[in-house]
């Protein structure tokens, strides 16, 4: 996983391949520092790019199928992620255990965003997308601040709010509030749609 997030983010920083999906984050105004911050990356369109670069390496498709990065599907192995804008998923050690790919071109018909499956190291319900990234914002503020999504994580990280982390697609989960915990003193939570029966 870190070494796709590396040369994902390669794709996005240094290679030709990556203009498109510079351009989309120009357009998006998401700043160089964010991009470095979060380690954002580009999967190029094609159906064979990483799973070529990783097997080069070395590494066996079978367990590149189990770690999300390929797919298998009718007797053919390819890419999972392709054309997508790449924002790699840390714990809260900064280890990349997935990947959100969001979808940068209108034609796309899939997902606007595609997800890792859970792995051995990946488990959504118990992860928070940008706490490795905040986490000591959080302790010195002792305050969090929790959003929908990625790219609204990293629009308020530009914006200089820095104490601030995201669910995975998925609803608030009680795994996520106790990981949260660690870096706070006192969790509130205050629902402003519910704020007439508290």
């Amino acid at each position: 996983n870190r070494l796709t997030a590396q040369y994902f983010h390669y794709l996005l920083t240094d290679h030709k391949t990556g203009k498109i999906a510079r351009e989309y984050t120009e357009k998006r105004m998401l700043t160089k520092v964010a991009i470095s911050t979060y380690q954002l990356g580009f999967a190029p369109d094609g159906f064979e790019n990483l799973k070529s670069f990783l097997v080069k390496r070395g590494y066996k498709l079978e367990n590149l199928v189990d770690w999300g990065l390929l797919v298998s599907k009718n007797g053919r192995i390819y890419d999972k992620f392709r054309n997508r804008l790449m924002f790699p998923i840390m714990d809260h050690q900064g280890d990349v255990v997935g990947f959100s790919g969001r979808s940068i071109s209108n034609e796309d018909r899939g997902p606007k965003y595609l997800n890792s499956p859970e792995t051995l190291v990946y488990n959504k319900s118990k992860t928070l997308y940008g706490l490795a990234q905040a986490k000591e914002f959080i302790r010195k503020q002792d305050f969090a601040v929790l959003v929908e999504g990625n790219i609204d994580i990293i629009s308020s990280f530009q914006s200089g709010v820095k104490n601030i982390v995201a669910p995975l697609g998925t609803a608030l989960t009680l795994d996520q509030l106790t990981l949260l915990k660690r870096y706070l003193s006192l969790i509130h939570i205050s629902e402003p749609t519910r704020q007439a029966e508290i």
